[in-house]
């Protein structure tokens, strides 16, 4: 979160994603509640695994392209 911390400061107008798997939700949330009241940054939740889905839907089609062609 140090990252988050400097790109704040460094680049106000700017936005910088980081990635922080969960291994349990019930105990993380709170690590990561503390770090958002403490570096007044925002989180979002993504599924990555239909984010992972869909760049796999992607490129198979790219390759599907690639041979027609």
């Amino acid at each position: 979160m140090l990252v988050s911390f400097l790109g704040k400061k460094a680049f106000p107008n700017s936005h910088l994603g980081l990635i922080m798997p969960i291994r349990d939700m019930s105990s993380d949330k709170t690590d990561i509640d503390q770090l958002v009241k403490k570096f007044e940054i925002s989180t979002k939740e993504i599924n990555l695994s239909s984010t992972l889905q869909n760049l796999k839907n992607l490129f198979s089609l790219k390759n599907q392209l690639a041979k027609i062609r």
